[in-house]
């Protein structure tokens, strides 16, 4: 069996998962910037609550996968089109609280440590 026919469809397939984590990481942070009204250069996958939600008072609504993790992390192509339909449709997004439930989410984080 000849292996080279298999690395034109690999190399395709690692260029697919590569634009589509590429496109994920350009929507979600054009989310966020919007709901922040701020210009940011980074979204923080690891510890959002203490970067993002303590912060800013913003949340995640609607994730559809099991783990939250920055699309850099996911190796499916099946999920990060999962991701982009949920952002691009808007199933998934960023919310900003409200002063009293911001206040309430930060005495809860206190109170739970």
């Amino acid at each position: 069996m000849d292996l080279l026919g298999y690395v034109g469809v690999i190399q395709t397939y690692k260029d697919l998962l590569s634009a589509l984590k590429m496109q994920m990481h350009a929507l979600i942070l054009e989310k966020l910037c919007e709901v922040a009204q701020l210009v940011m250069v980074k979204m923080f996958y690891v510890n959002f609550n203490t970067h993002i939600t303590e912060k800013m008072g913003i949340v995640i609504k609607g994730w559809p996968l099991k783990k939250f993790c920055s699309p850099s992390d996911i190796n499916s192509t099946m999920e990060l089109q999962v991701l982009y339909n949920a952002w691009k449709s808007g199933t998934t997004h960023f919310s900003k609280m409200s002063t009293d439930k911001w206040r309430a989410w930060g005495t809860s984080c206190l109170t739970d440590t």
